[in-house]
């Protein structure tokens, strides 16, 4: 197996990127650059030194659109669009854009290890109205059935006695009905006609409730050798995640957050897992 660099890796995220962009410009899809590979165009230019994968936002109805553009088969040749309903293994509740002619394994905590192609994540974000009371609730009980989706196909001692429960509740359930009842609650409120938004899917990157001007039509940012969307407000997303985001982290945190186990950048993955369930039958 080659062992890949991290430059290596960036330069084919890179290239993927660039037919993500392409993509949404050509079908009027909005999107926006967040968490680390909006810090990588703010404070770099590009990607961060150590960082391996890109992030980005659509707002609900591009997010939808995206999904039926998967369904109609209209996707950019060599790109599989992985999502909740037409997945293999994980049921998330968000999209990844994946060059089928790749191949990753990386190890995930609590299920078996995931074979797929290198991807861009895509996440969805919602309005969730013009009261903050109700905002607020929208927010939480959008954090509660995703983490009720996760912890439904993911079971691992967990770090205190509700969450054990919450978790051993959870393996009780279909993970396509919760999907299905998330998406129906994300749905139920538009950004149009509301004031505050948040990714209710994906609290890492939530930042907790922000008014919609925040991200607005967005702005083009330098990243790398291209120009990429990014909210029109980056800094005041940025510090409402990470605070102080243009100084660099300890020496000791400068480490990629991925745990791959397999990376083949030329090989398609669906040939990997071919060759994978060859070998196992003759053992």
């Amino acid at each position: 197996m080659k062992d890949y660099s991290t430059k290596e890796i960036q330069k084919k995220l890179l290239d993927l990127f660039k037919v993500f962009h392409y993509f949404c410009q050509e079908n009027q899809l909005t999107y926006y650059m967040i968490g680390g590979t909006l810090i990588g165009a703010c404070r770099h230019k590009g990607f961060i030194p150590w960082d391996d994968d890109i992030d980005v936002v659509m707002p609900r109805k591009d997010y939808n659109k995206l999904m039926q553009l998967s369904a109609q088969n209209k996707l950019p040749r060599g790109i599989v669009l992985k999502y909740g309903k037409c997945s293999d293994d994980l049921v998330l509740p968000y999209a990844m854009f994946m060059d089928k002619n790749t191949t990753l394994v990386y190890e995930m905590d609590g299920c078996n290890n995931r074979i797929e192609g290198l991807y861009i994540d895509i996440f969805p974000y919602d309005g969730v109205g013009r009261n903050k009371i109700i905002a607020t609730v929208r927010n939480g009980l959008g954090f509660f059935k995703t983490m009720e989706l996760y912890y439904s196909q993911m079971f691992r001692k967990r770090k205190n006695v509700i969450l054990d429960i919450f978790n051993k509740y959870a393996q009780k359930k279909n993970p396509i009905d919760i999907l299905n009842k998330l998406e129906k609650f994300a749905n139920s409120c538009s950004i149009e006609e509301s004031k505050f938004m948040c990714m209710i899917i994906d609290p890492p990157f939530n930042g907790g409730l922000l008014p919609k001007e925040v991200f607005g039509k967005g702005e083009l940012y330098k990243f790398e050798d291209s120009e990429f969307y990014g909210p029109a407000n980056a800094d005041r997303y940025l510090r409402s995640i990470f605070g102080d985001y243009m100084t660099l982290p300890p020496v000791e945190k400068r480490v990629s957050h991925h745990s791959f186990i397999h990376i083949d950048l030329e090989k398609p993955y669906e040939e990997y897992k071919a060759e994978l369930d060859k070998h196992v039958i003759k053992e």
